[in-house]
């Protein structure tokens, strides 16, 4: 598997990650997943990282822990043997009669490299564990069945190879056509190519083997090193045209006083992504920064002033990333229920003041110091998420890019204000 030798264990994680969520949404009594049981563990275990773990250390009791857990689809009967295993691995510890949890502050790089090294420590060499490289292997372009066989077989035994194509297919992690008039099927990421995928699969079967070795040899060179002149590259006028054609590589020209130059890019730089469940790399995993911006303008524009209506969110933010804790107001409490279940805050109630009021703190900076660069940049609309209906009292949800939700945080944040009270109860305790 050569053209995958440089998968980091951060993007393996993220792989990881969105391979178990997406699998939440089938039953977990599916005879089917029984191989890929391992991944949905570790996934699941990054999952609950990503939500316990802030920029600073940190004892929570173990109703918080399951408050947190539930929403990544971990049961409380079920939690033990997910707290052991990121126990063993240096990221949590608790007291002899495991009522408080010491949860060591972790970066989100070493939450998705930890991720990865549970999967590697679970299983050697099997489906589950070499799913990542084949989903990223169709990340550049859609792939024939010939080609997936052959790649997969490097790592599987041959009745392996056709069992992980066929869960690949029952479970939608990759889209799976028969490409019209040929007796080839076609296997693409649906998030990437969607209505091409059919066009790019009867292009593929044109091809000759050196003429697929070279299409690949193009797009692995602009992925890596976006920008590039079509001169420089020992590139076949037919292929170049093709991709090009095709919508694989894209050509931007530049024009000066001195000449025109052209550039070649990838469309989209591709993100791990399973039909809509989709993460912006390493660098977007989380979608904090989206969820802290959504709702930050539900408190501007959807709460009203006697409960703490934000004026000015540049000025809350920064007050929060300089002081570490902002209010006490009644909106605290209600308007940030999805950034707390996430950990991004918490929020401790203010007994010294009438009424059901809360402050506000961090549990990690990053997201905070994104979203204030873009308010005041004046960019926010490039991460505003989708408008908030008017007849929500509370922000009950958040949809993002990662459209399918888990089946947990739907039923727990989605069903109604009575739901939503008993899970804050949970993880303030």
């Amino acid at each position: 598997m050569d053209s995958t030798k440089s998968l980091s264990l951060t993007r393996r994680g993220v792989w990881i990650i969105i391979i178990s969520k997406h699998l939440l949404n089938y039953r977990s009594t599916d005879p089917r997943l029984s191989a890929l049981e391992n991944v949905i563990f570790a996934g699941k275990c990054g999952s609950l990282l990503i939500k316990i773990t802030a920029d600073d250390s940190e004892k929570l009791n173990r109703k918080k822990i399951e408050g947190h857990a539930r929403l990544c689809g971990i049961l409380s009967h079920e939690l033990n043997p997910y707290l052991q295993t990121i126990k063993e691995f240096g990221c949590i510890d608790w007291n002899t009669k495991a009522t408080t949890y010491e949860v060591l502050a972790f970066s989100r790089e070493r939450v998705l490299i930890t991720t990865a090294k549970i999967l590697e420590s679970i299983v050697e060499c099997d489906i589950a564990k070499v799913l990542p490289e084949i989903l990223e292997f169709c990340l550049l372009r859609p792939r024939l069945a010939s080609e997936m066989k052959m790649f997969a077989s490097t790592v599987l035994k041959d009745k392996d190879t056709i069992h992980c194509l066929e869960i690949i297919r029952i479970f939608d992690l990759l889209g799976v056509i028969d490409i019209p008039g040929k007796k080839e099927m076609l296997y693409y990421n649906g998030y990437q190519f969607g209505d091409k995928a059919i066009d790019i699969g009867r292009a593929l079967l044109s091809l000759g083997e050196q003429e697929r070795i070279e299409l690949n040899m193009l797009l692995e060179e602009v992925n890596q090193k976006p920008g590039r002149l079509p001169e420089d590259l020992d590139i076949s006028e037919k292929i170049m045209n093709m991709a090009v054609g095709l919508g694989l590589v894209e050509v931007s020209e530049v024009a000066s006083s001195v000449g025109n130059a052209k550039f070649l890019t990838i469309p989209q730089l591709a993100p791990p992504s399973i039909g809509q469940e989709t993460s912006h790399l390493e660098d977007d995993v989380f979608n904090h920064a989206k969820m802290l911006l959504s709702s930050l303008r539900f408190g501007e524009l959807k709460s009203s002033w006697y409960r703490g209506r934000i004026a000015h969110p540049p000025v809350l933010i920064k007050s929060l990333l300089d002081r570490d804790r902002v209010g006490p107001c009644t909106a605290i409490g209600e308007d940030y229920v999805i950034l707390e279940g996430e950990g991004v805050i918490r929020t401790i109630p203010a007994r010294d003041r009438p009424g059901n009021q809360f402050y506000m703190e961090l549990r990690r900076r990053e997201p905070a110091e994104i979203v204030l660069g873009l308010l005041k940049s004046g960019k926010s609309a490039k991460l505003d998420a989708r408008s908030l209906p008017n007849s929500l009292q509370l922000p009950l949800t958040y949809i993002g890019p990662e459209s399918s939700r888990l089946i947990a945080a739907k039923k727990v944040l989605t069903k109604d204000a009575e739901c939503i009270r008993h899970f804050l109860e949970e993880i303030r305790t």
